[in-house]
């Protein structure tokens, strides 16, 4: 009976800290194939605050969809760096930063985020 009550305290527990701390937003930085930055991705945070911190110094470029999800395509008109953004879907929303030498690149890497923000 000891032995039933403590493994059912430990899954209570584990069930309780998922409520408690699984609304809290955090971001996870995952190492692209192709670029040499990372990319972030934004989980149970709230996309619409972090884009104008995100894109603060970018302007739109682009809107696109892609596999049904927003890809926003901004560009630095100083640096001529892009950025591009991804609207969440599952409470889940990324961002990268290319450098204008690797923007040739930017389709592989648009489908490499969305799989990792799906991955997240």
């Amino acid at each position: 009976m000891k032995l039933h009550t403590s493994i059912l305290t430990l899954v209570m527990s584990f069930f309780l800290s998922i409520n408690v701390f699984g609304n809290e937003p955090y971001y996870k930085n995952v190492q692209s194939k192709y670029l040499k930055e990372e990319m972030h991705i934004g989980i149970g945070g709230d996309f619409n605050k972090d884009l104008p911190t995100v894109s603060n110094t970018f302007l739109l470029e682009k809107e696109l969809t892609v596999a049904g999800i927003k890809v926003l395509v901004y560009k630095n008109e100083d640096t001529q760096n892009l950025l591009v953004f991804t609207e969440g879907f599952q409470q889940k929303y990324g961002w990268v930063v290319l450098h204008h030498t690797e923007s040739d690149k930017l389709g592989v890497v648009i489908q490499e985020l969305i799989l990792n923000i799906y991955n997240a």
